[in-house]
């Protein structure tokens, strides 16, 4: 189990693998062998842990070609008076392979594990950055004891604890809108017309009472607008709609303005769609009326 704090923001595919990745061959083969009956992952049984072999030999060049022939010839003596049966009947390559995985524990302990139980304190998002990308992935994976002839299997799963602000990046658009590549390292939404659409799928909105948009303005290229907020379609519950035309003005550079506004209702539960529907019924169907950068979520 671990609790990791990203704060530049994470890769999502990155968290949707987690902790998978393809089990060792040699994992396997000591599965199906008769290793179980006398050593385990990291407890002392009649032999010694894998953890504690590792340990032992990490580092030894020669520790492939001694083991292996052990785990063939066996012997007795390094670990205590507790001797290790030979074990003729598996190739060499084989053996090979079952070291190579025990002797890659090594790196793998030095992965300190939080309890099953218990609590940690999440880390403090840094002053400086775009902390809005910032994330906790909590992650936890499990292998158990296998059954039989049947080597153990992996089990994992991962949670992610973001900052409550969606990028336009993360929104699915309605054909016309496009993706830009902000200074601030996500992606804002341009070319947005009247009638066009952004919509963020899955959100967690328990709790939450009101959400605040950002939207840039550029003299002579957008016309300004609104957007009308709809719960899971555009057949929906209205939240609301959040009007630029009235909002402050917000200078980021000569001929580039920021304007914020928000809305607030009643207290959601559960996850649903935000469905964003951008509007002006005074612009011509060609206009372009602001680019859209990020909401909020507030409670």
């Amino acid at each position: 189990v671990a609790v990791n704090f990203m704060a530049q923001g994470y890769d999502s595919a990155q968290v949707a693998s987690g902790h998978q990745k393809p089990a060792h061959a040699g994992k396997l083969l000591m599965a199906e062998s008769d290793c179980k009956s006398c050593h385990l992952i990291n407890q002392k049984s009649a032999g010694p842990s894998y953890f504690d072999v590792a340990k032992k030999y990490k580092g030894d060049t020669k520790a492939i070609e001694t083991l292996s022939n052990k785990i063939l010839s066996g012997g007795s003596g390094v670990w205590g008076n507790t001797p290790m049966a030979a074990h003729p009947q598996i190739k060499k390559v084989d053996a090979s392979t079952m070291v190579d995985y025990i002797l890659s524990l090594a790196t793998e302990e030095t992965n300190k594990s939080l309890p099953l139980t218990g609590a940690t304190k999440f880390a403090m998002a840094p002053k400086e950055g775009p902390n809005f990308q910032s994330a906790y992935i909590i992650s936890a994976s499990y292998d158990d004891n296998g059954f039989g002839a049947a080597p153990s299997m992996p089990a994992f799963a991962n949670k992610v604890l973001k900052a409550p602000v969606l990028t336009g990046g993360e929104a699915i658009v309605s054909p016309g809108i496009t993706y830009f590549d902000a200074p601030t390292g996500s992606k804002v939404l341009m070319n947005i017309k009247p009638g066009s659409t952004a919509t963020f799928n899955n959100i967690d909105l328990e709790g939450v009472k009101s959400i605040q948009f950002s939207v840039v303005e550029v003299v002579m290229m957008t016309e300004g607008g609104q957007v009308d907020v709809y719960l899971d379609s555009k057949d929906g519950m209205k939240l609301g709609t959040a009007d630029f035309t009235t909002a402050p003005k917000i200078d980021v550079q000569a001929g580039v303005t920021a304007r914020p506004a928000g809305i607030s209702f009643a207290a959601l539960t559960g996850k649903h769609n935000l469905v964003l529907v951008f509007v002006n019924p005074k612009a011509d169907a060609d206009d372009n009326l602001f680019i859209f950068g990020q909401l909020t979520l507030g409670n």
